[in-house]
């Protein structure tokens, strides 16, 4: 696995990268904010593009004057190791953990094919998509996966939930973890591009995303 970024097992919050690797076509990062480079990279190479999301949030945060800019090729995504320091004139952050996706979508909204949302439905957003569709955890495993373009976009604090008090705790059993696991495993040459969020804050910590993480991905290693 090419390791990076790796600044250690820090604050992820809404816009800071610790870490970032990739093995392959599976790109791993702390913060969702980074899937942003892959995604752009492969909205520029493939069309009819199918475009799956794991996740406890939707991650369909609004975009402003700043973004465009991106969309409209005036400028770049900056690279991988820049993606937390770029900010707008104000001094806010332009890419975060839940606009990233609107992002890739307004900039390659001919391409994409179908969207499937597999979340916790608790947030909201006010966005029309053209495409858009929803799924339970249950449902995707027993979904026939089309075979084009597709991404896997997950992430670990999916496989998480917060109650009222701030608690945190595994909202599956263990059994739908290894069903979910294996479904990865017999799909995996389907996925074009898999991107893999830990957002160790949603999950209870570094600590508790690392061990859902080797649940689901065994064969996969973390280095952080």
């Amino acid at each position: 696995m090419k390791i990076l970024v790796n600044k250690g097992r820090n604050n992820s919050s809404s816009s800071y990268l610790n870490y970032y690797a990739v093995e392959e076509n599976i790109h791993i990062m702390d913060n969702h904010l980074g899937a942003i480079s892959p995604l752009y990279e492969f909205g520029n190479t493939f069309d009819e593009i199918i475009f799956y999301h794991i996740d406890r949030h939707y991650d369909l945060g609004g975009l402003n004057e700043y973004h465009y800019e991106y969309i409209l090729n005036k400028k770049s995504i900056p690279n991988i190791k820049d993606l937390d320091s770029e900010k707008s004139l104000s001094g806010c952050n332009i890419f975060l953990w839940d606009n990233y996706i609107h992002l890739f979508y307004e900039k390659y909204h001919r391409k994409i094919k179908e969207t499937y949302f597999i979340t916790h439905q608790t947030t909201q957003f006010n966005y029309k998509w053209r495409i858009f569709n929803e799924l339970t955890i249950f449902g995707l495993i027993k979904h026939h996966l089309i075979e084009k373009n597709v991404i896997l976009n997950i992430d670990i604090d999916f496989f998480f939930f917060e109650n009222n008090k701030g608690e945190i705790y595994e909202a599956f059993s263990d059994i739908l973890i290894t069903e979910f696991s294996k479904w990865f495993t017999n799909n995996k040459k389907k996925f074009k591009l898999v991107i893999i969020a830990l957002s160790p804050e949603c999950c209870g910590g570094w600590t508790q995303a690392n061990k859902m993480f080797k649940k689901i991905f065994p064969n996969l290693a973390l280095n952080i």
